[in-house]
């Protein structure tokens, strides 16, 4: 980068930003990947909901009406869906148990990689009812969607730099 640039992201110089500051603004940012991430000792609902405990367990106590909104935008029946491990979900379930996971916390930003080109009909279709999930669920929000096959690669390394540049800040002091 130019060292005149500046890179301002959510209203934030990201130059001028101290270690506390970078964590906050990490807060605003959802990541949406692909597949996976759900952790295999965690049912559902745990997976769904401990992000949000962990970044933000004053809303934590009002979450399970709105876990139940989240999944029934995407078509699953939450008493289905949430007592499950990851090891008996379809590939669906975990698709949408990953998106609700994302939703719930409201971020500012959300990254969400989607599969192929995002042009291929089923691709296409769950990109465009992330999108419109988002936009409900986040009013006056960004989402990016990540998608292609050709750089499929490169988007998942876009997406693990993301989340390195944002552990490597966690350790500095404010």
């Amino acid at each position: 980068m130019d060292a005149g640039a500046r890179l301002v992201l959510l209203g934030n110089d990201l130059a001028g930003l101290d270690a506390g500051q970078c964590r906050a603004l990490r807060a605003r940012i959802g990541l949406l990947p692909l597949s996976g991430g759900l952790l295999s000792q965690l049912n559902g609902w745990e997976n769904i909901t401990l992000p949000l405990g962990y970044h933000a367990p004053d809303r934590l106590a009002g979450s399970a009406a709105r876990v139940r909104e989240l999944l029934a935008g995407f078509g699953a029946d939450a008493q289905t869906l949430l007592p499950k491990l990851p090891e008996h979900m379809d590939s669906a379930e975990i698709r949408i148990a990953v998106c609700a996971r994302a939703l719930l916390e409201q971020p500012d930003l959300l990254l969400a990689e989607c599969g192929g080109q995002g042009l291929e009909e089923e691709d296409g279709s769950w990109a465009a009812r992330v999108a419109a999930a988002y936009h409900a669920a986040c009013p006056g929000g960004t989402l990016v969607q990540l998608a292609g096959t050709v750089r499929g690669e490169q988007t998942g390394r876009g997406l693990q730099a993301l989340e390195n540049a944002a552990a490597n800040t966690e350790g500095e002091e404010s």
